[in-house]
């Protein structure tokens, strides 16, 4: 029982470690896209990357109509 109970102990440790590790990376990505967020909001990232998607979504679609592949 004694084993089993040092185990038990070394594992929830491990576990709790675990845990710590993840709630870093999980608060220097959240750091990172809020400082990404900033930045594009300065610069005006968000139109740009808005107009790239949609040029590239009506690219693929007029390729897609054009070999018969799109929507009827």
């Amino acid at each position: 029982m004694r084993r089993l109970s040092r185990d038990y102990e070394r594992h929830c440790a491990a576990i709790a470690e675990q845990v710590r590790e993840n709630e870093k990376a999980a608060a220097k990505a959240i750091q990172g896209m809020q400082q990404s967020r900033k930045e594009k909001l300065e610069n005006g990232g968000y139109s740009e990357t808005a107009n790239m998607i949609v040029s590239q979504f009506f690219a693929k679609h007029v390729n897609n109509v054009g070999e018969g592949g799109g929507n009827k």
